[in-house]
């Protein structure tokens, strides 16, 4: 009931309605099909950044205190990561523990918080992300097993701020929400003006061929005339055959005529160069105005 009832209103709608709504249609796939890959491709790449990057910093510090926990340094061990972490915007906190998930130094001014005391060894994995909460704050934790001779001696764990994430993910959102807006609207207005400019011809192409038809002996419109080359070229050759018909173009006269040279008329292997010519060519809408034009004419008459 309901298609039938959307293909008997799609019938009846203006041809002007028809190509705006296809252009909405087109507009809304395509900004589902945006939202969707924002989502699915872009925040996952974005994530996915920033543990390949939290990944890096903790195998560069696995490979610095390796040496340190064989020898039992823990305070050059606790330089190293405490610098680590300041030359370093986005790393929340950097801790050290051995197999046990005992832990053997830590960045936290405060005290080691009791939300990472889960940290448990992580097995056969060489490497884990979570996304745990220290606080108020949510943290990617990214452990890495420290391994001397294929055995585990430690475990490296790197804490990445998820609120520059959060605030970078915001901001592509709006800068990308703002260009579909922007993108949206001048569719809209290039889908109006593509549909104006087919359909005005088409509709006074339309009563004038109403007129005709309710006044066959009127001359044609002048939207069905064919370019008058007299006109044109602002030519006063009287004695040539296509100076004053109005029934047939002047390139199908020069058909059944013989050439004539030197006399300022040309022939009919330029016809194609000539401005009347191209003038009369048009686009697909001019062309089907001169095809019902050209049903005054001659059907003889052969191009």
């Amino acid at each position: 009931m309901l298609l039938s009832f959307l293909r008997e209103y799609h019938r009846r709608m203006s041809l002007h309605r028809k190509i705006f709504f296809a252009s909405l249609t087109m507009l809304f796939l395509i900004l589902l099909l945006n939202t969707v890959a924002y989502w699915r491709i872009f925040i996952p790449m974005f994530v996915g950044q920033m543990r390949t990057y939290s990944a890096r910093v903790a195998y560069y510090l696995a490979t610095r205190v390796r040496p340190l926990i064989l020898s039992g340094d823990l305070e050059e061990m606790r330089k190293i990561i405490v610098h680590r972490e300041s030359v370093e915007y986005e790393i929340a906190y950097i801790f050290v523990t051995d197999p046990e998930g005992r832990v053997l130094s830590h960045t936290f001014q405060g005290g080691f918080p009791p939300e990472l005391e889960w940290t448990k060894p992580l097995g056969k994995d060489q490497e884990m992300t979570r996304l745990v909460q220290v606080g108020d704050s949510w943290i990617y934790d990214t452990a890495v097993t420290v391994e001397e001779d294929g055995v585990p001696i430690g475990i490296v764990h790197v804490g990445m701020r998820k609120t520059p994430l959060d605030k970078m993910i915001q901001e592509m959102g709006l800068v990308l929400g703002l260009l579909l807006v922007v993108i949206i609207a001048l569719a809209i207005f290039l889908s109006q003006l593509a549909a104006t400019y087919i359909t005005t011809p088409l509709t006074r192409l339309t009563e004038a061929m109403k007129r005709l038809a309710r006044n066959p002996d009127d001359s044609l419109p002048p939207m069905l005339r064919l370019p008058r080359c007299w006109e044109l070229k602002n030519c006063n050759l009287q004695d040539c055959p296509a100076y004053g018909n109005t029934s047939a173009p002047c390139w199908t006269l020069f058909a059944q005529a013989s050439q004539v040279t030197g006399s300022g008329l040309h022939s009919r292997g330029v016809c194609r160069a000539c401005k009347v010519y191209r003038e009369a060519q048009g686009d697909e809408i001019a062309q089907l105005a001169h095809a019902f034009g050209g049903i005054r004419m001659t059907p003889f008459l052969r191009c």
